[in-house]
């Protein structure tokens, strides 16, 4: 019972309340802004067109893309899942120069590392689908769709 009532008054003080998980947010993306690290993930992707062509790829992407729409969702996810402290302490971190180097080499070892890290996911699949007797693809349950709360977002 003690535990519990500690638990309701952490979470009643007001430093996780939505409001500073908003404020911390929206500090985290000032320190680190969609166009930064979504143009990072289209120069990147641009190394997939020969040369003569990346520019233009670059220019389209970005005048194309929704950065309004990727800040929206970047800020409503960071609201819904990380605390008001853990937002902060990114935004600190990133509005360091280390954070901003650290943030622009990250794109870089994801890329390397992706090959490596979804062949072992398949070996480890196929592994483990064979030791529980199931055939991959064919009778694996699928998951339910967990509902949101409140019914659909619009």
């Amino acid at each position: 019972m003690v535990v519990g009532m500690v638990a309701v008054a952490w979470a009643d003080d007001g430093k996780d309340s939505k409001g500073m998980r908003e404020k911390e947010a929206a500090r985290y993306l000032k320190a680190l802004p969609p166009e930064e690290f979504v143009g990072d993930m289209i120069f990147n992707m641009a190394q997939n067109f020969p040369a003569g062509q990346r520019k233009e790829f670059i220019d389209n992407m970005t005048r194309h893309l929704d950065f309004k729409a990727v800040e929206e969702a970047t800020l409503d996810s960071l609201v819904r899942h990380l605390t008001a402290k853990e937002l902060s302490a990114l935004a600190d971190f990133y509005s360091t120069p280390v954070g901003k180097s650290a943030m622009k080499k990250i794109g870089v070892c994801m890329k390397e590392m992706g090959p490596h890290i979804q062949l072992e996911l398949q070996k480890a699949f196929l592994k483990t689908s064979q030791s529980i007797g199931a055939k991959p693809g064919l009778n694996l349950p699928l998951p339910r769709p967990t509902p949101e709360k409140g019914g659909p977002k619009k």
